[in-house]
């Protein structure tokens, strides 16, 4: 099921539910579920190169898009997508379950106790199912919170919760659990205005003396 305040395509036939009205059992038989809370911009651009590969698509919103390009290329399908999200994936075939960040940030929480993991998109919905059991505060996030007005990208004011950073998806499978950073920001330094152009900005940005 999907769950979500808005989606581009909600409006489109079948749209807010892909795959609306399927027997749970063949629900359960799927190889492949998903959720996605936000929104993907480009997913008419990726819907058009898929059909292009011959998939034929039976919703007209960007939730299946995204799991039909996570099928054509696995992870390489993160980098892909354009917008602000975050997703849960669950991969039958392969084992695999993915939780990801789109790379402006959606927050991501995630708790582990007795060998245990609980995710959510926020905070106080991990305290509202009682995790983690304790409430300790992480003192190193604190002083980074204090100093920066917000704490790190993986950390949490909680000791017990930790965040999936901005563009980092993390991989739960039989081999344990990693975090993978699926996009970076671009190496390449910005280009200096220059001094024309800085006087040009300070001059429009000044108070007109009339």
């Amino acid at each position: 099921m999907v769950v979500r305040p808005t989606l581009l395509g909600l409006q489109a036939p079948g749209g807010h539910r892909p795959r609306n009205g399927e027997p749970a059992a063949q629900a359960r038989r799927r190889p492949r579920r998903r959720g996605l809370n936000g929104e993907i911009y480009n997913f008419r651009e990726l819907r058009d190169e898929l059909t292009a590969k011959g998939h034929r698509f039976r919703t007209k919103g960007d939730v299946e898009v995204f799991l039909r390009l996570y099928a054509d290329c696995g992870m390489a399908a993160f980098a892909r997508l354009q917008g602000m999200f975050a997703f849960a994936l669950w991969d039958a075939p392969r084992r695999r379950f993915f939780w990801g960040a789109t790379a402006s940030g959606s927050s991501l929480s995630s708790s582990r106790a007795a060998g245990a993991g609980r995710l959510c998109l926020e905070l106080s919905t991990l305290l509202a199912g009682g995790f983690p059991e304790s409430h300790d505060i992480d003192r190193l996030e604190l002083r980074h919170y204090l100093w920066q007005k917000y704490t790190s990208p993986a950390g949490s004011i909680l000791s017990g919760v930790k965040q999936v950073p901005p563009g980092h998806v993390i991989e739960f499978g039989p081999e344990g659990e990693r975090v993978t950073a699926y996009w970076q920001p671009p190496a390449e330094p910005m280009e200096d205005p220059g001094d024309d152009e800085a006087e040009e900005t300070r001059r429009r940005a000044a108070p007109s003396s009339s």
